[in-house]
């Protein structure tokens, strides 16, 4: 997905965002089958994303800064939200339907088998120990190089910034964000 993401531009969006839309929501639909599994590689991952964003603050170079201001790092980005948002808002997991019968045996059964029970949800709590390092990376990602030309950039981020505050039911401060954008003198000029 990363490898075909870095051809993601605006100048070939109808060629190839069919091709990632239906590569993202294979993943998303894998990793909502196994959160254990889910976890480690969404955790070494979304660590990658911060060490890339760590040596864009640390070292301000063009290559650096490049390397987080780009289509491949936005749609990883956007990945691993539709991913925690699938795991943690339940559109992810599957449940059983409880019917009124008196055979709670076999209501068992059929949960073993579609994963429900309580070992599922603790293990959707563990990818929602990832929503605040990837929170963190989006807003640090914003924060870069807080200039006009990237305000495309950062409405992005807010936008999956806002995805994850619905899909938690937690708060996730975006307006001033917002805010900052509307506040750019070459905004205001125009």
């Amino acid at each position: 997905y990363a490898q075909r993401s870095k051809f993601g531009t605006a100048s070939n969006v109808t060629t190839v965002l069919p091709t990632l839309t239906f590569m993202g929501n294979c993943i998303v639909e894998l990793y909502t089958l196994d959160y254990a599994s889910a976890y480690q590689h969404a955790f070494v991952y979304i660590r990658q994303l911060a060490l890339h964003l760590r040596t864009a603050l640390m070292k301000k170079t063009p290559e650096s800064v490049s390397a987080v201001y780009c289509w491949q790092y936005v749609h990883c980005l956007k990945l691993w939200v539709a991913v925690l948002s699938a795991a943690v808002g339940g559109k992810g997991s599957t449940a059983s339907v409880a019917h009124d019968d008196d055979d709670g045996e076999e209501n068992e059964r059929n949960d073993a088998k579609l994963g429900g029970g309580a070992g599922k949800d603790d293990e959707a709590n563990l990818l929602k120990s990832l929503v605040y390092p990837l929170t963190e990376i989006i807003l640090g990602t914003v924060r870069l190089i807080p200039i006009a030309r990237y305000v495309p950039l950062r409405l992005h981020c807010v936008r999956l910034l806002q995805q994850l505050a619905a899909s938690t039911e937690s708060f996730i401060p975006t307006t001033n964000i917002l805010l900052g954008i509307l506040d750019m003198k070459e905004i205001g000029m125009k």
